[in-house]
C-alpha cells in the first residue's frame, strides 16, 4: 500500500490545472495516462522563445519568437 501523499501522482493527467481533454489525449499518447508517467518522461529538446528584437537579429536556422505588426493584408485572387 502506498502512502496517501503519493495518491495524486496516480491520478489521470486531466486533473492537472490547464489540461483539457485535447491536451490530455496528447499527453497520454506521448507520456502515459497518469501524472507520474508525465513526471517520468524526460524532455527531448528545448525551444528558446525569448523575444528577438528584429528579424535581422535572428540567427539563421534557429527558432525565434518575433513580435510583428501587420500593416496590410492583400486578398488572394
Amino acid at each position: 500500500m502506498r502512502p496517501e501523499v503519493l495518491t495524486p501522482l496516480f491520478a489521470d493527467v486531466s486533473v492537472l490545472p490547464g489540461i483539457g481533454p485535447r491536451l490530455a489525449a496528447l499527453i497520454t499518447k506521448t507520456a502515459g495516462p497518469r501524472v507520474v508517467d508525465l513526471l517520468a518522461t524526460a524532455p527531448t529538446g528545448v525551444i528558446d522563445r525569448r523575444l528577438s528584437e528584429t528579424i535581422e537579429a535572428a540567427t539563421p536556422g534557429t527558432t525565434v519568437t518575433l513580435k510583428v505588426r501587420i500593416d496590410r493584408r492583400e486578398r488572394p485572387e
